[in-house]
């Protein structure tokens, strides 16, 4: 039983890691869309 659990928390702490990592390559696209539109429309 302790191995399942200690599986489930490895499980829990990979997929939190990964929708971290998401979330931020997320903003960075987004943030250089962003910095893309705002020098198409200076041009």
């Amino acid at each position: 039983m302790v191995d399942l659990t200690l599986a489930f928390m490895a499980l829990q702490t990979l997929s939190i890691t990964i929708g971290v990592v998401y979330h931020i390559m997320t903003l960075q696209n987004t943030r250089r869309n962003q910095h893309l539109t705002l020098e198409t429309r200076q041009a």
